[in-house]
């Protein structure tokens, strides 16, 4: 549901990008019930756990000049 309510927030700003990290595949409900609902946020998923993750390092997001980091399960090594 965070996905679903981030691209709510963010439907109306120009250019808004969410970028989604997970350590396993997830079934995209909330991708799903956006498309349906006719929200369309530009949405990256990124597959890795969060401990070896190199912000810097991903391609896709080095354009984005703004960048607001929220962590769901924030716990272990990652912190």
């Amino acid at each position: 549901k965070l996905t679903y309510w981030l691209a709510q927030a963010l439907k109306d700003v120009k250019d808004s990008t969410i970028v989604l990290v997970d350590r396993s595949s997830h079934r995209n409900k909330s991708d799903n019930k956006l498309k349906n609902e006719g929200i369309s946020v530009n949405t990256i998923r990124i597959r890795a756990d969060i401990a070896d993750l190199a912000l810097d390092k991903i391609e896709e997001i080095q354009k984005i000049k703004y960048k607001v980091g929220i962590a769901k399960h924030l716990c272990g090594a990652a912190t």
